[in-house]
C-alpha cells in the first residue's frame, strides 16, 4: 500500500509541476528617460519579461523571469499581485541594480542605479501582459 500510495503521489506531483507555471510576456514601452539631475528627455527603450503564471495570482512571484531588451539579457525576479507588479535584477555584486514598478493600471517606473559611478536612470512608460 505504502508504494502504491508513493506512486500516486509522485504522479500527482509531476501533474501538478506540468500545469503550473505557463509561460507568460510583460511587454513595457518606456517613452521617459531621466538621467540623475538633468532634465528628462524623450526616449524609445522597449523590454520584455518572459515569466512562468503564477500559482497564486493574488500573491505569486517567478524568481527565474528573463528581462529582454536591445542590449541585455538577464535574469530577473518577478513579484507580481493584484495592484501591483515588481521586477528586480542585480549584477556586480548588488552595486548595480534595477527595479521595475507596475501599477494596476499599467504605468511604470524602472530604476537603474550604478554605485559604482554613482549614477540613477529613470524610465516612465506601460507595461501589459502579452496577448
Amino acid at each position: 500500500m505504502t508504494t502504491l500510495r508513493n506512486c500516486l503521489f509522485s504522479a500527482l506531483l509531476c501533474a501538478s509541476a506540468a500545469s503550473a507555471g505557463a509561460a507568460q510576456q510583460l511587454v513595457c514601452s518606456f517613452v521617459t528617460e531621466c538621467i540623475e539631475t538633468e532634465s528628462c528627455e524623450s526616449t524609445s527603450y522597449d523590454t520584455t519579461i518572459d515569466y512562468k503564471d503564477f500559482t497564486a495570482p493574488q500573491d505569486g512571484m517567478d524568481a527565474s523571469a528573463t528581462w529582454r531588451d536591445d542590449a541585455v539579457t538577464r535574469n530577473v525576479v518577478l513579484s507580481g499581485r493584484p495592484d501591483i507588479t515588481f521586477a528586480m535584477w542585480a549584477e556586480n555584486d548588488g552595486r548595480v541594480f534595477g527595479r521595475l514598478v507596475v501599477d494596476a493600471a499599467g504605468d511604470a517606473r524602472y530604476v537603474v542605479m550604478d554605485a559604482t559611478i554613482p549614477m540613477m536612470i529613470t524610465y516612465y512608460g506601460t507595461c501589459k501582459d502579452a496577448a
